[in-house]
């Protein structure tokens, strides 16, 4: 093997491999998973000739976190490959972006449960219906289970021209 690996593999070199089982105790990604990655392309790993094994990197360790944030924003597969394929940003730009994404996400979940509440309240006679607040809760949760503006989001690093307009009037 390369090297040494263990929970210290994000402060090593880049020449530090690890097998897939090391890589699964230090992310918490089952092994399978780990593999599936590697087979659809979303993870690239070498592949130690002598052995066999599949070998991560530092790198490869970087790319699942960034595998881990755009699958919880609910990114599809091909909108994954679409942000991971982008380069140029280092290790602390992009864990900046993803901070602002999430807490763009936290804004609107908040802003979701501000109408649930207000429609909670408004709605106490079972006779009534206040559409404002329960079109609002439509909408919030709408803009948040919209993972294409958040594929923009991770592309341009900010709220583009392009985004939903929902996002996009929020964010002024």
């Amino acid at each position: 093997m390369g090297g040494k690996c263990n929970a210290d593999l994000a402060g090593e070199t880049q020449s530090t491999t690890c097998r897939v089982g090391q890589l699964s105790r230090i992310s918490g990604v089952g092994k399978q998973v780990l593999r599936r990655y590697d087979r659809n392309g979303l993870l690239h790993s070498a592949v130690s000739l002598e052995s066999g094994n599949h070998l991560y990197t530092r790198e490869d360790l970087i790319q699942l976190e960034r595998l881990a944030v755009m699958q919880m924003l609910g990114l599809s597969r091909s909108q994954i490959k679409e942000c991971l394929s982008i380069r140029g940003r280092d290790l602390r730009d992009e864990l900046g972006l993803q901070r602002r994404i999430l807490l763009e996400k936290r804004r609107l979940l908040t802003r979701a449960i501000y109408f649930m509440e207000h429609a909670e309240m408004v709605n106490r006679d079972p006779q009534s219906c206040d559409w404002h607040y329960l079109g609002k809760v439509v909408e919030a949760i709408k803009t948040l289970k919209d993972p294409e503006c958040f594929k923009r989001f991770y592309i341009y690093g900010t709220i583009h021209e392009d985004a939903t307009p929902a996002l996009r009037h929020k964010a002024q």
